[in-house]
């Protein structure tokens, strides 16, 4: 075993079906959210200390190899401290214990065995370690101190023992925030309905900003929120993006046929599937090149669909207003904090707009009437801007 590696030891001793490590955050349960958690501290090695076989361990064995992370089980304890490297440090998890990764990170530059004020970690169930503090489930120690379990039964409960041996070895004692357990960002055996409000809190955390002016990308942010409750960690991650896709060749097959105000409304239920899988990207930091290349692809089935309806009396014009739409457009998203920028961003609402001005009798015209509106928007907007420059210059001079 090489020299220098960080083993993580996770315990894993109540497999009943409501066990706070069986618990599910963000798709995830709470055994695979430490799992990840010693991957990010650069764990090489994950022994999960279990009292006997899961098909939950069996699962997460099989997706940490395909990661190539070593995940190994120990059933006992000399068969725990056989798994353990003669050098290196060590990275123990209590069970069920659930602290955010950034608080870890930020402790774990060095040893240590994170505590609590035992007044608030005591009562909730942390065990004191002295008179001050409470340990709060999570240490880091010199993987030597394992060496003194040759001297110990072998039936002796591995968890509080390795506590005891870094505490007796002056592993530094790291206090944490007691307002950390009050606000859900430190969390031990924590039920389900616990695990949900953190889920809300967090999820709202992350919500991006949109505005009045995009009123369809509110909505479909928001939704894409909820609905990432359900589907991160899934196969059904990608669902919404899927659906995007398949929404944009019907919207096709529907211009083609004539079918031209549905088809807009389809677009529109696209740009909002789609976006509703970006703000899934975004929360599980994958790529969201895909639904950028469906942005763009509803917007010039849109400009096909605008050269389709208009009547054939328009002849070269029913081009020019397409693309002419399709430019201003690109050049209104530019336009950084502005209503204009706000509405060309919000694909749905062009697409509904245009389906209401089909029904109503041409989307050709309404896309002419939008394309005058947003161009002249944009005239005033570098006309204000260039005379604030101007009247700003001459004011400089004056003094």
């Amino acid at each position: 075993m090489s020299v220098g590696m960080r083993t993580a030891i996770i315990s894993f001793q109540d497999r009943e079906p409501g066990s706070p490590t069986l618990a599910r955050y963000l798709g995830r349960t709470v055994l695979e959210h430490q799992c990840d958690m010693a991957i990010a501290l650069q764990c090489q090695r994950i022994v999960c200390f279990a009292s006997g076989s899961h098909g939950t361990l069996q699962k997460l064995a099989d997706r940490l190899h395909a990661s190539q992370v070593d995940f190994v089980v120990a059933l006992s304890t000399p068969d725990l401290v056989s798994k353990l490297p003669i050098d290196g440090e060590l990275l123990l998890f209590e069970e069920a214990v659930f602290p955010e990764e950034r608080l870890l990170e930020e402790l774990s530059h060095s040893p240590f065995v994170a505590a609590v004020n035992s007044e608030v970690g005591v009562p909730i169930g942390y065990e004191r370690i002295d008179p001050q503090w409470a340990w709060a489930g999570v240490l880091m120690a010199p993987s030597a101190i394992a060496r003194s379990f040759v001297n110990l039964p072998s039936d002796v409960a591995p968890v509080p023992t390795l506590l005891r041996l870094a505490l007796q070895n002056r592993v530094p004692i790291k206090p944490i925030d007691s307002a950390l357990i009050d606000c859900g960002y430190w969390m031990r055996e924590s039920t389900a309905v616990d695990l949900r409000d953190k889920e809300k809190r967090w999820l709202t955390s992350q919500a991006r900003e949109t505005d009045i002016w995009a009123p369809c990308l509110f909505m479909a942010e928001r939704v894409g929120l909820r609905l990432a409750r359900d589907v991160i960690s899934t196969r059904y991650e990608r669902g919404p993006t899927l659906v995007c896709a398949i929404l944009l060749v019907l919207a096709c097959a529907l211009g083609s046929i004539g079918w031209f105000a549905t088809a807009f409304a389809t677009i529109a239920l696209a740009f909002i599937s789609g976006r509703c899988g970006e703000t899934i990207a975004h929360l599980t930091n994958q790529d969201d090149r895909g639904f950028r290349f469906l942005s763009s692809a509803a917007e010039i089935v849109i400009c096909g669909l605008i050269f389709l309806s208009a009547p054939m009396i328009y002849g070269f014009t029913r081009v020019f207003v397409s693309l002419m739409l399709f430019a201003v457009l690109i050049l209104a998203k530019a336009k950084a904090q502005t209503p204009i920028s706000s509405l060309a961003r919000d694909t749905a609402l062009l697409a509904i707009t245009l389906s209401l001005g089909q029904l109503a009798g041409s989307s050709f015209v309404v896309a002419a009437i939008l394309c005058g509106i947003v161009t002249a928007n944009l005239i005033w907007i570098e006309y204000r801007g260039s005379h604030a420059n101007h009247h700003s210059e001459r004011n400089d001079a004056t003094r």
